[in-house]
């Protein structure tokens, strides 16, 4: 045997080991996912992810197909599925999904998104609350977070200094491009650059009301709150294998199977103003008697309704009083603790006032009030089965130190 027929028979087998490799990662990619199904009682069932269907999920079991459906499921997790590195600029949709994208860009109505490795999606930028162009970061996180629930008439352009201070600047968003936001401060209009900016508020956006039917968490942080999933089958090879959903708008879109990390169905918020307390304490320069209801309905937590709300809204606020310590059950399924803090508008002559939030007695937010501004937080729940809200009026003692929790709720 020549050289030139050994080296043509070592290219061959070269070549057929590339093919082979490439058509068992992809058909592995499709095929294959083990998931972990969670149902409304607490039972999990492992399997590999054959199918979605109309009614529920399709799942194989050892070659034994099992279908649950979608009334009785609770999550499914992708066990093989890991975070990603994520790009920085995060979009806030209306109903509440958070989106990690590489691009965005807006013209005139309508908004471009473009999320890592997923197609491009186009949407009425009347859907959209907030655009963040940093990170997350715990500096700026309860400023920024404190302004989005803020309601506003206009739009909002917040300027990052070089203190990390937000300077917001209200206006009119007129667009983005070339990494450049067009924004119409007074009749004079601005190009503002993208690496100065925080970020984005939409003014006259409604708060996310969190009426969609299942929420769908990719690899690289985002939060899809959508109406529902659609059917697809994923135990055969295909092109276009992903988990495909419907957004609000009559809006569609497919995350690549790979991509998915968790799907959670019976989405929604429950508002801590509706919820009973598991406990309730609050020191005060007077004994008092917590088996008297009275005492509890004076000092304990009391719901009200947001500022301009109409008669028939439900109570969505708390106020609180100071040195009090009012505790709430975490039920299964929710993952974050979202809301804002800030003084109460009808105490005139304020005290110090120092909030805390703990998880299972763990402190993971604290902040003073110095002034009437919103602070915001957005925490993870992770396997917390409790949290605490703490209001300390320091040595001020207790009168005056009164402050209004604005829309605290558990999300799913």
């Amino acid at each position: 045997m020549d050289l030139s027929n050994i080296v043509y028979r070592c290219q061959r087998i070269v070549v057929v080991f590339l093919l082979s490799s490439v058509f068992l990662t992809s058909s592995s990619s499709a095929q294959g996912l083990s998931v972990d199904l969670t149902t409304n009682t607490g039972a999990t069932q492992t399997g590999t992810l054959a199918a979605v269907t109309e009614t529920g999920i399709e799942i194989d079991q050892s070659g034994e197909a099992v279908s649950i459906d979608n009334t009785e499921l609770m999550s499914m997790e992708f066990k093989s599925v890991e975070k990603r590195s994520s790009p920085s600029t995060r979009v806030l949709l209306v109903n509440g999904s958070q989106l990690v994208v590489d691009e965005v860009q807006i013209d005139r109505n309508q908004i471009t998104i473009e999320p890592r490795r997923q197609a491009s999606l186009q949407l009425p930028l009347s859907q959209v609350k907030a655009i963040r162009f940093r990170r997350p970061s715990a500096v700026t996180d309860p400023v920024w977070l404190g302004m989005l629930e803020t309601p506003s008439r206009g739009d909002r352009m917040v300027i990052r200094r070089s203190n990390d201070r937000l300077d917001p600047t209200d206006g009119i968003i007129n667009g983005i491009a070339d990494s450049k936001v067009d924004f119409d401060l007074d009749g004079d209009a601005i190009s503002a650059p993208i690496d100065r900016l925080e970020g984005l508020i939409f003014g006259g956006t409604d708060p996310t009301q969190g009426s969609s039917g299942v929420v769908i968490s990719d690899a690289y942080g985002s939060t899809w709150a959508a109406d529902a999933l659609l059917p697809v089958r994923l135990d055969q090879p295909a092109a276009d294998q992903g988990m495909r959903f419907q957004l609000p708008g009559n809006v569609f879109h497919t995350i690549p199977i790979d991509l998915v990390r968790s799907v959670r169905w019976s989405s929604g918020l429950v508002m801590l103003a509706e919820a009973k307390p598991a406990e309730l304490n609050v020191q005060t320069e007077f004994a008092i008697d917590w088996k008297d209801d009275a005492s509890k309905k004076w000092f304990g937590p009391l719901a009200v309704k947001a500022n301009k709300a109409s008669a028939a809204q439900p109570n969505q606020d708390l106020m609180l009083c100071g040195g009090s310590e009012v505790e709430y059950r975490v039920e299964e399924g929710f993952r974050l603790l979202s809301g804002s803090v800030r003084r109460a508008s009808e105490i005139k002559n304020a005290s110090s006032v120092t909030v805390r939030i703990k998880l299972d007695d763990k402190l993971v937010w604290e902040n003073d009030l110095p002034n009437a501004d919103s602070l915001g937080f957005e925490l993870e729940l992770g396997e917390a089965r409790r949290i605490k809200i703490e209001i300390d009026s320091g040595d001020d003692g207790d009168l005056g130190a009164m402050v209004r929790m604005v829309r605290p709720r558990f999300v799913k």
